[in-house]
This record gives structure tokens, sequence and C-alpha cells, in this order.
């Protein structure tokens, strides 16, 4: 194995177990000496790859985000499937990432108070609003009023933003499935074909 690969291979350990202890300790309890021993790493060589907790932090959330944003890209993208397809895709995508919207949830507070992480914070804004104007814009494209086009938008964009949210009662995670949220859209999409 080459020095490169030997590199990024320690890289991605440091950042899997920097996500790893973020996740369960949350930003402030984990120091870059603890996270690289959960990677079985020298301190130096972490030190080599990230000058400090907070650039690890940075770069975890980012990775974390671009495997987030590359699903909903995926679906956005695909010719195939229709705008409601899409939206029942799109609500779904939290729950087969569910670890990794609960860490970008849990570490929300962490980006919204440290000012040294609001470029990150800033990004995560600009995600959700993109994927709040698709469902806008969709709305429209298939007939909708500006007013109800919004409505609908912020339900959908609610509606994606509940599938991980914490504390859900165990009785109702068995509805978290994609054919339930075909089903659901179904009725509003044939109820908005009525009125368009």
């Amino acid at each position: 194995m080459s020095r490169k690969e030997d590199s990024l291979q320690t890289r991605e350990r440091l950042l899997i177990a920097a996500f790893n202890n973020f996740y369960e300790f949350g930003f402030q309890s984990p120091s870059l000496e603890k996270i690289s021993r959960s990677a079985s790493v020298s301190r130096g060589a972490a030190y080599w790859h990230f000058e400090n907790k907070s650039q690890i932090f940075k770069e975890v959330i980012k990775e974390v985000l671009s495997k987030i944003q590359l699903e909903k890209e995926k679906i956005i993208q695909n010719d195939q499937w229709d705008f409601q397809e899409k939206t029942a895709r799109l609500i779904h995508v939290p729950t087969k990432h569910l670890k990794n919207f609960k860490f970008l949830q849990q570490s929300m507070q962490t980006l919204e108070t440290e000012a040294e992480f609001s470029e990150v914070y800033q990004e995560i804004q600009a995600s959700k609003l993109r994927l709040y104007q698709f469902f806008e814009t969709g709305l429209l494209t298939i007939g909708c009023e500006a007013s109800q086009a919004s409505e609908l938008a912020s339900l959908f964009y609610t509606y994606f933003e509940g599938m991980y949210v914490s504390g859900i009662p165990k009785e109702v995670k068995p509805t978290y499935k994609l054919s339930v949220i075909n089903n659901n859209l179904e009725i509003i999409f044939s109820q908005l074909k009525k009125i368009l």
C-alpha cells in the first residue's frame, strides 16, 4: 500500500471515529486525542490530518451533508419519476439515513451558536431551503396557485423534517415506509387534481 493510500485510510478512520464520538457525546466532550484513540491512530497522525477538534467536526458535518445531498439529487434528477414520486422518495430519505440526520439535528445547536461553524451552518440552511424550493416549484409546475404551492411545500418539508425528529413513539415508526408516504401523497395529489 502506498503512503498516499495509507494516509487516506488513516483520515477516513479518523472521520468515522469522530462521527461516532460526536454522535454519542456531542461536540464538547470528545477531544481530538480521544478520537485518535478510537480510530487506533496516533495523536501525531490525527494532528497531521486535522489541526484541531473543530476542523474534524466541520469535515464530518460536510461529509454527512454531502451524502444526504447526493441522495436527494439522485431522486430530483431521475427522469423516470414524476413530481409526486420524487416527493415521496425525498420524504423517505431520512429513514434510510437516520443516524446521519440525527447527527445533524443534534449538532445544530453547536453550529448555530459557535461562530467558527457559521459556514457549515449556512450550507445546511441552504440545503434545507433548496428542498423547500423543489417542493414549491414542483407544485407550481403542476398548476397550484402560489399561496397553495407555498402552503403544501411547507407541509411536505415539515413531513421530511419530521421523519428524523427525536423521541418518535415506537407505535409511529412502522408507518415511516415509502408505501405509506405514497398513499398519503396520493390522497393529497388526487384532491389537487380535482381543484386544478
